[in-house]
């Protein structure tokens, strides 16, 4: 690959936009002012840069069986980046999990051949909630999910939830209320479709404040939620138990 120089990035951005080997690593800005330093949220690395410092690493790895893990944003919005990536990863005998919203089907299951593990969002049981949210449809991740497993029917797969007051689950009602049942019936239908997958594993993600600092950096709003209570992490995992493998 070529080097991620900056002449070489502005010549390839002038001309035809990002180079399919060349992506950022995380954000870019700055701050200014007192006591502030300059904090960078981007660098330009080709696959091979992002590979040879996993590699500088191993020593505090590959003792845990772990390595290279992708997630988001969104991976599969940068297909040639990430199939880049894990295509060196697996020639150089890098473990790899791809952490995703199965947005891109084709592109997961390119991916889903250089993968030791998966882990997949279904945010929502019913089509025209997920569709108002997240602007996907639900029934192309589903169906993502299951072709993956029917080519691969050995990748471990982990189905994922956030569990985000408002959105998933109603807010200033407790359990036994009919909003709280119905947020229920679909964390069970979502664990009944990871249970069907197969060597499949179900995780309950609490919503949590810890990005609130980059959407300051975006200049973007942040979401003014409280993470969900216990009682409700008990009814869900309760209601859950006996479906499937939970994390």
């Amino acid at each position: 690959s070529p080097a991620a120089s900056e002449g070489y990035r502005r010549q390839c951005l002038a001309e035809a936009g990002d180079p399919p080997w060349l992506a950022p690593c995380s954000g870019a800005g700055s701050g200014a002012g007192p006591g502030r330093a300059l904090r960078i949220y981007c660098e330009w690395r080709s696959a091979g840069d992002v590979l040879d410092v996993v590699e500088s690493e191993e020593a505090f790895y590959r003792h845990g069986g772990c390595g290279l893990t992708l997630s988001g944003g969104e991976a599969l919005d940068q297909p040639d980046f990430l199939l880049a990536l894990l295509r060196g990863a697996r020639q150089r005998g890098i473990g790899t999990v791809l952490e995703s919203n199965g947005s891109s089907p084709a592109v997961l299951l390119q991916a889903a051949a250089f993968l030791d593990v998966l882990f997949c969002d279904v945010k929502f049981h019913d089509a025209e909630k997920h569709a108002a949210m997240t602007g996907g449809e639900l029934e192309s991740v589903l169906s993502a999910l299951r072709a993956v497993r029917k080519r691969y029917p050995n990748l471990p797969i982990r189905v994922r939830t956030p569990v985000g007051p408002g959105y998933t689950v109603p807010v200033n009602v407790g359990p036994g209320s009919p909003e709280m049942e119905e947020a229920v019936l679909g964390f069970r239908r979502i664990a009944e479709f990871a249970a069907s997958l197969g060597k499949s594993e179900y995780e309950l993600l609490p919503w949590h404040p810890y990005g609130a600092g980059k959407y300051e950096a975006l200049g973007r709003e942040v979401l003014a939620l409280e993470p969900p209570g216990g009682v409700i992490m008990d009814a869900l995992r309760s209601a859950i138990s006996g479906i499937v493998c939970m994390v």
